[in-house]
């Protein structure tokens, strides 16, 4: 199942930033209304192309950790891009199985 997901979301990840919402405000106050603060260390799992990797980098500021993880490489690769070296931790990995969480 994990080589599916991840061969459909390499196939859609050239068009995928371009189909989810590019209204930022309300995507921000969403974010904050779960409590993020400066410093603060986020897993942003399934991050696609970084649109919320983007608000959350804002977000936690210099003090805080990002770290996006997606199933695909493709879609981090142009999050990576998009991000054009904001400060991120990427993780290409099946967030049923990240190492950290056994």
């Amino acid at each position: 199942m994990y080589r599916a997901y991840r061969e459909y979301f390499n196939q859609i990840a050239p068009e995928w930033h371009t189909k989810v919402s590019k209204e930022p405000l309300p995507l921000r106050d969403y974010l904050l209304r779960f409590g993020i603060s400066p410093g603060d260390h986020v897993l942003d799992i399934g991050a696609g192309t970084g649109r919320v990797t983007l608000h959350l980098i804002d977000i936690v500021g210099p003090k805080g950790k990002v770290v996006a993880e997606d199933i695909s490489d493709r879609m981090l690769e142009l999050a990576k891009y998009i991000l054009n070296g904001r400060s991120a931790y990427f993780t290409c990995s099946d967030a049923c199985a990240l190492s950290f969480l056994s």
